[in-house]
């Protein structure tokens, strides 16, 4: 038994090296055109399996074809030819050593088996693969800066100087300052003319009244430029700023202008690319 598992080892590893010397001695054969020879040689290497290396297989279906072919066996010259173009689609047969009518028939078979779409002709370029849409969410972070209204209903500007508006704000605040001021100083002009009872002289009463009415003019100038400022501010609020900064962390600040700032970050999705 020993005996017997040598020997079948020793003809499984002798194989591939008695193909391919008998692959060469049947290209040597079809070489030098002596297919009768060759045919025997090649079948025995292609059927019922071949043993042979792909490159091999192929070289032997085309000397095979070629054989048949010399010798009036179309039907079986195509069979073999046709298996040598299933495998490799791009054959062809050189015209240094085949003639003109099989590289034409050769060619035609190739045209035919194409058409019937058994192979894909090699001198057409591929197809251009379809590319499928690659959905793409990004995620962008911005910041919104949420503006406070309470420096709207400040006096002396206040309101303007928030909106970043400061020749506006400078105007507001002095109309609103000597308004008020007026109304102050008039105010004390008139207590310092009455007496230590109390009391006004007749002059003084005169004068106080006058006083008085600059003092009340002082005090609406001073409501209508406080109320024109409120009105004013409110018309121009900018709102909440958005903007997209490098990525912050959330916190409290105040604006150029002096606006407190309470910033709180959004996260947005941008879209499918």
């Amino acid at each position: 038994m020993a005996g017997l598992a040598l020997a079948l080892l020793s003809l499984v590893l002798s194989a591939p090296d008695d193909a391919a010397a008998r692959f060469e001695e049947a290209r040597n054969l079809f070489l030098y055109q002596e297919c009768s020879k060759a045919v025997p040689l090649l079948e025995g290497l292609l059927y019922p399996a071949t043993v042979l290396a792909p490159e091999q297989e192929l070289l032997s279906r085309e000397y095979l074809g070629a054989c048949h072919f010399w010798a009036g066996k179309q039907q079986a010259a195509d069979l073999e030819f046709t298996a040598l173009l299933l495998k490799k689609p791009g054959a062809t047969l050189d015209p240094f050593y085949y003639p003109a009518d099989m590289i034409r028939h050769f060619d035609d078979l190739k045209t035919r088996i194409v058409a019937q779409g058994l192979v894909q002709d090699p001198n057409r370029p591929p197809p251009p693969q379809k590319v499928e849409p690659r959905i793409v969410e990004r995620v962008r972070e911005v910041r919104v800066h949420h503006r406070s209204r309470v420096p709207l209903f400040l006096p002396f500007g206040a309101p303007q100087f928030a909106n970043d508006q400061p020749v506006a704000g400078t105007l507001f605040a002095t109309g609103q300052g000597l308004s008020l001021a007026t109304n102050v100083g008039c105010y004390l002009a008139i207590e310092l003319m009455r007496g230590s009872d109390g009391r006004m002289s007749d002059e003084n009463y005169e004068r106080a009244r006058v006083l008085q009415w600059v003092l009340y003019a002082g005090l609406g100038a001073f409501v209508g430029f406080y109320a024109w400022s409120i009105v004013d501010g409110l018309a121009h609020f900018p709102g909440d700023a958005v903007e997209e900064p490098p990525p912050a962390l959330p916190g409290v600040g105040f604006s150029p202008a002096g606006t407190p700032l309470f910033t709180t970050t959004f996260t947005l999705p941008t879209g499918v690319f």
